[in-house]
């Protein structure tokens, strides 16, 4: 019995690690945008299967730039990188959900022109004009 309880949540662990067939070429995001620090959260949806989904501009062309670009539309700045200091607004952005099976949890902002690169790299499922 103890070893039953133990193991499950084990299962589980190594399960979301590594996404299933079904899973594999999914895409399923929810996108938080906020135009400043004081103003509530636009929530924004989209989904990738058999037909695109969901609240963001043009769900269709999202789903095949997500597919094209894959995570790597998301990847962080490396942590060495020398960044301009320019500041592009106090829009910020937290996208979660999964892409191609793997899950994804990202926080954007315009705080320098690294960050502003990385938000310019998905704008696409950002509100407009608020991401120019």
């Amino acid at each position: 019995m103890i070893r039953r309880r133990l193991l499950a949540p084990l299962l589980v662990v190594v399960c979301a690690a590594f996404p299933t067939a079904a899973s594999a070429g999914l895409i399923a995001l929810k996108i938080e945008f906020r135009a400043d620090a004081g103003s509530k959260p636009r929530v924004l949806t989209l989904r990738c299967a058999a037909k695109a989904t969901g609240t963001v501009r043009s769900p269709a062309l999202a789903c095949a730039r997500l597919q094209r670009l894959g995570r790597a539309a998301f990847r962080p700045t490396p942590p060495n990188m020398a960044c301009t200091e320019i500041y592009g607004g106090p829009s910020t952005a937290r996208v979660t959900g999964l892409v191609l099976g793997f899950p994804l949890w990202v926080r954007l902002s315009r705080t320098n022109g690294c960050e502003i690169a990385r938000w310019q790299r998905v704008a696409f499922l950002l509100p407009w004009p608020a991401s120019p």
